[in-house]
């Protein structure tokens, strides 16, 4: 029997469900329908875009995915483009920059992590800086076939780095003037330059202002170090607390948004994400140095909020619905706009002390802010 794959179809068994229906006839002629993943984010220097075929074949489809050809359109085979609107009417410029009215993707080559498809794929970017309102245009043009496929999304501005601390200045790294102007020893400047969510059994939170057309929200506190072998650094790497995830539904752009949390919550997040990596333990290293923490929030738009909700898994015994897509002419895929805020602050030596002995994190041989590892408990 011919079976029929796609890369989104291996999105959604990873996304814990899968399909028994076939929509195609395999006895049919040849159809195009290429499948597309389009999550552009304004504030990234470098936009990219992936587009795959659908293919049809005899044997085993993951097989068949290890092909590259079966995967990856040929080298100047499409034609990609996003166009930039302001209610309903096309801008002069697609660029935050000015330049021409349309952004003309150019093609690449990617080496992806080992997995079911074949590890080199095609894919279409652009260093054109997107504009942050307005909506977006993508318009993928098959030139041999003269296939055209688009679909359309607004774009996403991100939350405000001047709002509520820590989203204010001063920002991670501070000069000596700044830390003897903000001395740690001064409670009252504490909360706006120095971060420390060193008590297991402390409340914290932050807050956030929401942004027009924004429907989800995640929060990561990043703790950044680096890896040091007798006094050199061998690398740097960060570990991860995600301090909230949000759906949007009363929420209007404009109102204040609270994260709320306790320390002992960071630390086992800390701990989820290291494991989650597979990042190693201390090893032969000397230890490893904390510098500072990172505040990351995402937003994400209607489409995206829309994928995710319809990729869901169902809780019905019957496992049956069509691919995803939000495009027309045929195409299987997502076009879709998230945004990004991220600020660095420094972190207390208070906390610093209290990640290097934690019993969650301790085997990770973080030092203390004495630049030596406690051990574990």
């Amino acid at each position: 029997m011919k079976k029929i794959f796609s890369g989104i179809a291996l999105v959604s068994i990873a996304l814990g469900f899968t399909t028994c229906k076939n929509d195609l006839d395999i006895l049919a002629p040849y159809k195009e329908i290429p499948s597309i993943y389009a999550v552009l984010t304004p504030q990234d220097n470098i936009q990219m875009i992936r587009v795959n075929k659908v293919f049809l074949g005899e044997g085993n489809a993951l097989n068949m995915a290890k092909i590259v050809d079966s995967i990856n359109y040929k080298p100047g085979e499409l034609t990609v483009t996003l166009e930039h609107y302001v209610g309903g009417t096309k801008s002069a410029s697609a660029g935050a920059n000015g330049g021409p009215s349309d952004i003309v993707f150019r093609d690449s080559v990617i080496t992806a992590n080992p997995g079911a498809f074949n590890t080199s794929q095609r894919v279409y970017v652009s260093n054109v800086r997107l504009k942050t309102s307005g909506e977006y245009k993508l318009i993928v043009k098959n030139n041999t076939s003269g296939s055209v496929y688009t679909a359309k999304s607004v774009v996403l501005d991100s939350v405000s780095g001047n709002s509520f601390p820590p989203f204010v200045p001063p920002y991670y790294k501070l000069t000596p003037s700044q830390i003897a102007l903000y001395n740690p020893g001064d409670p009252n400047n504490l909360n706006s330059v120095y971060i420390d969510y060193s008590l297991p059994n402390g409340n914290y939170s932050y807050r956030i202002i929401t942004v027009p057309n924004a429907k989800m929200y995640e929060s990561r506190v990043r703790v950044h170090y680096e890896d040091s072998t007798s006094g050199a650094i061998a690398g740097k790497g960060y570990m991860d607390f995600v301090a909230g995830l949000n759906s949007v539904t009363e929420i209007k752009a404009g109102q204040a948004m609270n994260f709320n949390f306790k320390g002992s919550m960071a630390y086992e997040g800390y701990k989820k994400d290291l494991e989650e990596r597979k990042v190693p333990f201390g090893g032969n290293l000397t230890g490893r140095l904390i510098r500072y923490v990172e505040f990351i929030v995402t937003c994400a738009g209607q489409d995206y909020s829309d994928y995710l909700q319809y990729a869901a898994p169902s809780i019905s015994i019957a496992q049956d619905k069509p691919l995803y897509t939000n495009f027309t002419g045929g195409a299987y895929g997502l076009f879709a706009f998230r945004s990004r805020c991220s600020v660095k602050k420094e972190i207390l030596t208070t906390y610093v002390n209290a990640l290097a002995s934690d019993k969650n994190l301790c085997n990770y041989k973080f030092l203390n802010a004495s630049k030596v590892w406690p051990g574990c408990p």
